[in-house]
């Protein structure tokens, strides 16, 4: 590390940059330091919404467009049992859904950005289409082939194709073409209840659910084919793609996709979450009483940085578009959306013994540790 550091201070203050950095050291005017940029979990702006009911049993399901425009939340609370809101310079605007069928609602879906939302009612028809218009959601007709029981969690392709899966008996998956209402298949997983699902949008569209106790993984070819890839045994009640889809987590496993298959990565600590939503290649946000971040340090998952944020629980879902979530809670005010802050932060460490840096410099002035100040970049690689 000195050599390095060495092989570049011929370099002429004139020729560096000035940057700002955190001291993870004490340092004095002129040390040599290496700086890396690190990313941090915090959460800002938190926006309660109005309007949404008291749920029984403080049951809330929650969507969000991948535009991270709309949201929406169902509750089997009653009336109005679908609430959408749209994001505006102020907030979020509440908007008008037409003819809402009466009874207790489950799942909910929205399309990429907002056209269409599915919903899941409790009695027949089970499922609801609606079509934004305007900002105004009308109801849609009804398929000819309709499901049997309710969903718990409603997924939305990016070519508009819906995956309805049954919580009880017969437990079929349902997947339906929403601008048509076609049925273009059914077939039965697993012959246990569904909880949740992820999808990850890459070079290969992938999608993941949980099944009682298992998670499945699939690659979604388009026009509402799934080819299975992998599954695993496992305490499933919520599952979530780290964002660079190399990693799934249930909230109590946490699985590598190598070559097509699930392997499990070791729980330090072993605290249990559900609600994950994957937020950065190697953390999660996930749910409970609080919500917890789950990190991936040294292929090896850990919960930190707890963070209390709305009250009661939010066991029953937690969506995300980019780093804008919705949760929905127990307690009042029951819909929360808030965002989660990756900006990187430049530290700066004395020490020569840290590995993957992306720059070397000088401290401007002497700091304690943890004290924000100034460095000169010498080098970097591109990425401070």
């Amino acid at each position: 590390m000195q050599s390095m550091i060495k092989k570049y201070s011929h370099i002429p203050v004139s020729e560096g940059k000035e940057i700002e950095v955190e001291f993870m050291t004490d340092v004095n005017e002129g040390d040599k330091v290496v700086i890396k940029r690190e990313f941090e979990n915090i959460i800002k702006n938190p926006v309660g919404l109005t309007g949404i009911p008291k749920a029984p049993s403080g049951y809330c399901s929650v969507a969000i467009s991948r535009d991270g425009n709309y949201v929406a939340v169902t509750s089997y609370g009653g009336s109005p049992y679908i609430n959408v809101y749209k994001k505006s310079t102020t907030g979020w605007d509440k908007l008008t859904v037409n003819d809402v069928p009466a009874g207790a609602y489950y799942g909910v879906g929205l399309s990429d950005d907002g056209t269409y939302l599915v919903a899941s009612l409790a009695v027949s028809p089970y499922i609801v289409f609606f079509q934004n218009t305007d900002d105004t959601y009308n109801i849609l007709s009804a398929p000819t082939e309709l499901p049997t029981g309710g969903s718990y969690y409603i997924a939305i392709t990016p070519d508009n194709y819906v995956l309805y899966h049954e919580y009880s008996s017969p437990y079929n998956l349902h997947i339906y073409n929403i601008a048509t209402r076609d049925l273009i298949s059914k077939n039965v997983i697993r012959s246990q209840p569904s909880y949740y699902y992820d999808i990850y949008y890459g070079e290969k569209t992938l999608i993941t659910i949980a099944i009682s106790d298992y998670i499945y993984l699939y690659e979604y070819t388009g026009n509402g084919n799934l080819a299975a890839l992998a599954n695993r045994g496992t305490d499933a009640r919520s599952c979530a793609f780290s964002t660079d889809g190399r990693y799934i987590s249930t909230g109590y496993q946490t699985y590598e996709i190598v070559d097509n298959s699930l392997v499990e990565v070791p729980m330090v600590g072993g605290t249990n979450r559900y609600s994950m939503c994957g937020i950065s290649p190697t953390s999660w946000i996930c749910g409970g009483a609080k919500l917890y971040y789950l990190e991936i340090p040294n292929n090896k998952a850990i919960y930190t940085n707890t963070i209390s944020i709305g009250s009661g629980n939010n066991n029953y879902g937690t969506k995300r578009a980019g780093n804008t979530f919705i949760s929905g809670w127990s307690g009042s005010p029951y819909g929360i959306v808030f965002e989660k802050d990756t900006a990187g932060v430049n530290k700066a460490y004395k020490h020569d013994n840290i590995s993957n840096v992306n720059g070397y410099g000088i401290a401007l002035h002497s700091a304690r540790k943890g004290q924000v100040g100034r460095a000169l970049v010498l080098w970097d690689d591109g990425c401070l």
